[in-house]
């Protein structure tokens, strides 16, 4: 996770904040704040005339990272932290550039020191856990989270990962340990705002991800040449479904996506493919889209976030037209009807899959046995309202 947000006040060397340097700095600010990569030149410049200006060497560092140039983000929060050894948003990102980079060991110092520097900040929390969680070590990730939770950090977020790093639980007819039937929206918001600059090269290029793409080549095999269709997606991310829709040729007449996370919904916009992008929680807007309104309705990689989808399942076959088709794909598993993994995904059972369908007037076309990304079994269904 990348921090864009404050700078600590405790302990900071003093910058100026009038003057050249200060309107600088502010306008520098202004374009990073608006996701704008010429800011980058604007930090260069104040750094040039004052070179003890660390929140502008630590936001630099910020846009390094997120292009994906490594190296100079590295030597950027080196560089703020002998300036400034208690500066937790760079000790936390120096963590995830150690972990790219594949030295959890180096990764993890960083992610204990921040804790320490700022318990408070979530952010170094929640990438240890995970670290743990990757390494096998569950009790101490459980124990990360559960001292999360009692610095009164996001209970919804942290209670989430615990419950899925002390062993995960079941679908709700046999219980649910910790009552969540979904992720909370604290946690999808995170995990994609933290993640959405380097999401592509990271998901696409390094875990050999194609669910979007392969569930639009799943509704096109079955619509033909035909196209012209009113078209939803669900988590549209930073827009592989819009992308994968324009080629070869358009499938959609008109494309709406739905997203949580502000930075991905920035990230589809530059794609310049959808009609309508809107930030909301995908299943509050299902319970208010109109009815028969939809050709097409793709879910590429969400139920990941939801374990109960009896409620999304109705809504989008109310908002399909007769015929329409429902693509998406989830994580599988053969214990009941969906499960809480320990990665704090959720996957679902082809049996309750079946049920949904059958309940909701929905009829299977094709059922597509794929990795999801490299080393996570799945499957992506096309299914058709009657």
């Amino acid at each position: 996770m990348t921090l864009k947000g404050r700078f600590p006040g405790s302990g900071s060397i003093p910058t100026p904040s009038h003057g050249a340097v200060g309107e600088l700095y502010a306008a520098a600010l202004a374009r990073y704040e608006a996701g704008d990569a010429s800011a980058a030149a604007l930090f260069d410049a104040v750094l040039a005339a004052y070179p003890a200006h660390v929140p502008a060497r630590y936001k630099l560092a910020n846009l390094h990272k997120e292009a994906g140039e490594l190296d100079a983000a590295e030597a950027g929060y080196a560089e703020v932290l002998r300036r400034q050894p208690a500066h937790a948003e760079a000790l936390n990102n120096l963590g995830a550039i150690h972990q790219l980079r594949g030295a959890p060991a180096a990764a993890e110092t960083c992610y204990r020191e921040a804790i320490a520097s700022d318990p408070a900040l979530p952010a170094p929390a929640l990438n240890l856990g995970r670290l743990l969680i990757d390494a096998g070590r569950m009790a101490e990730a459980e124990r990360v989270f559960a001292d999360a939770q009692a610095r009164s950090l996001d209970a919804g977020l942290f209670g989430h990962l615990r419950a899925a790093a002390g062993g995960g639980s079941g679908d709700a007819r046999a219980g649910v340990a910790n009552g969540a039937a979904r992720a909370p929206e604290s946690y999808v918001r995170e995990t994609f705002d933290a993640f959405a600059g380097g999401f592509e090269q990271r998901l696409v290029g390094e875990l050999d991800y194609r669910v979007p793409a392969q569930l639009v080549a799943l509704a096109r095999r079955r619509v033909g040449a035909a196209g012209g269709l009113d078209v939803l997606d669900l988590g549209c991310g930073t827009g592989l479904v819009g992308q994968s829709l324009e080629r070869p040729g358009t499938l959609a007449r008109s494309l709406v996506g739905i997203d949580l996370s502000t930075r991905m919904l920035d990230e589809a916009r530059r794609k310049a493919c959808y009609t309508s992008l809107q930030q909301a929680d995908i299943a509050a807007w299902l319970a208010g889209a109109p009815g028969a309104h939809f050709d097409l309705v793709i879910a590429a990689d969400v139920f990941i976030y939801f374990g109960e989808l009896d409620a999304v399942f109705a809504d989008v076959g109310r908002t399909l037209r007769a015929g329409g088709l429902f693509a998406f794909s989830v994580e599988t598993t053969e214990q009941g009807r969906w499960q809480l993994l320990r990665s704090g995904r959720y996957a679902q059972s082809d049996a309750y899959i079946a049920e949904l369908y059958s309940r909701h007037g929905l009829i299977l076309e094709e059922r597509l046995p794929v990795a999801i990304r490299r080393g996570v079994a799945g499957a992506l269904f096309l299914l058709r309202k009657r």
